[in-house]
């Protein structure tokens, strides 16, 4: 398949470029120490997980683990200065559009039903960005990134270019800045959604029974990530897996999990070369079947 890349030899500049790599993991939990926490948690439930009920036996940490640690990283310590500049413009722009009395009104809502709401919103507006990174070619030279992955895993998800990265998490957040919500509203959203993404992501085969035509599954998600052409515009949803099929864009082959994933093309190694490659790289993108 093309993008595949002989990982057998590993040269010097490698070496080096994995030894910045694990610097900056290590720069970023000592400034925000409870990314490791984070990990480590994770660690405990996806790891025996991965083992027990694997889509496709590989390592534990897979080749990529390093650099997938360096976007989380990143994204995690330094990314939400991006998404909030990109969030207050996009949601206080938004917010002059919604009535006070409406913003009043689901002020006075209990926590419960905001967040419900909010939860809706968000998964809405998650579905239609994630589409127009797709659809739209500078949004894709950014979004591409992601699609490099080649070994699914729990932590593989976090592959994700900062650009793209705040773009997407400032698209979830509008509706709620748009509301004016309580600041806890995001909070929960964001470990919500964030748990459900290394989910998804994972190496486990789990299909959530007659609940798969209602949120996003591993198997779902997995098809999303599949480097069939037909599949690339397809499976949009965050954890909401009904939108695509009210919007067109639902791919779910019946017990079938994909052979292999990835972009298409030679896609570099390491979180530099990565980052780079949107500002050096063509902009296709692919047809999108909803239209």
């Amino acid at each position: 398949m093309a993008g595949r890349v002989d990982r057998g030899h590993v040269s010097g500049p490698a070496m080096g470029a994995s030894a910045l790599a694990a610097l900056g993991v290590v720069a970023a939990v000592v400034l925000h120490p409870k990314l490791l926490l984070y990990l480590v948690i994770l660690a405990a439930i996806f790891v025996p997980a991965e083992a027990w009920r694997a889509v496709r036996r590989h390592r534990a940490f897979p080749a990529g683990t390093l650099t997938d640690l360096t976007h989380l990283a990143v994204n995690r310590v330094f990314g939400p200065m991006a998404f909030a500049g990109v969030a207050v413009v996009l949601g206080f722009g938004a917010r002059v559009l919604v009535p006070s009395a409406v913003r009043s009104t689901v002020d006075e809502w209990p926590f419960a039903v905001q967040f419900s709401l909010a939860l809706a919103l968000a998964e809405l507006s998650a579905y239609w960005s994630h589409r127009w990174m797709h659809r739209i070619p500078w949004l894709w030279r950014f979004h591409k990134v992601h699609h490099t992955i080649e070994e699914m895993g729990w932590v593989a998800g976090s592959r994700q270019h900062p650009v793209d990265w705040a773009f997407s998490a400032a698209c979830a957040a509008v509706p709620m800045l748009a509301l004016g919500l309580p600041a806890g509203i995001f909070g929960v959203y964001a470990l919500a959604s964030g748990f459900w993404s290394v989910l998804v992501h994972s190496n486990v085969r789990i299909r959530f029974g007659p609940l798969r035509h209602v949120v996003v599954t591993p198997e779902f998600h997995h098809w999303h990530h599949s480097d069939r052409r037909e599949a690339y515009s397809r499976n949009y949803a965050a954890q909401f897996a009904f939108l695509d099929r009210v919007f067109g864009t639902l791919n779910r082959p019946d017990r079938v999990w994909p052979g292999s994933y990835g972009v298409g093309e030679v896609a570099p190694r390491g979180w530099l070369a990565q980052f780079t490659w949107p500002f050096r790289s063509p902009a296709r993108v692919e047809a999108d079947p909803g239209g």
